[in-house]
């Protein structure tokens, strides 16, 4: 096996955190479900304005964004998210609002992000 397919093989998780504009990065081992209910409990309601940087930063797919209600999708712009709700701007007309109402006003949110991994 070469050094690439050994380094590849056992490559640690990489955790990107963004918190308040500032991005860190940290090389991490496999976390313990534990340790992600406490992350998730710490940060769920820290919103994170996106901008250029850290779309950039999270390798976000823009164009590949999308709210998806009562079998219907439509493509939308994300201004600012949390791990509990996100602030969208999305023109999605009447005939979208009217189905989603119908539906029980559950609206689902398709993000895309590039695979660092491929990128190699």
């Amino acid at each position: 096996m070469t050094k690439r397919g050994i380094a590849k093989r056992f490559s640690p998780f990489l955790l990107t955190s963004i918190i308040n504009n500032n991005i860190i990065q940290l090389n991490m081992a496999i976390l313990t479900s534990t340790q992600i209910t406490n992350l998730y409990n710490a940060y769920k309601d820290i919103d994170v304005t996106l901008n250029k940087d850290i779309i950039k930063a999270t390798g976000m797919k823009t164009n590949e964004i999308y709210i998806k209600a009562a079998g219907m999708q439509r493509p939308c712009i994300v201004y600012s998210t949390s791990f509990t709700k996100a602030r969208l701007i999305a023109n999605t007309g009447n005939e979208f609002i009217n189905k989603t109402r119908e539906a029980g006003d559950l609206i689902t949110l398709r993000m895309a992000f590039i695979d660092p991994e491929r990128m190699i």
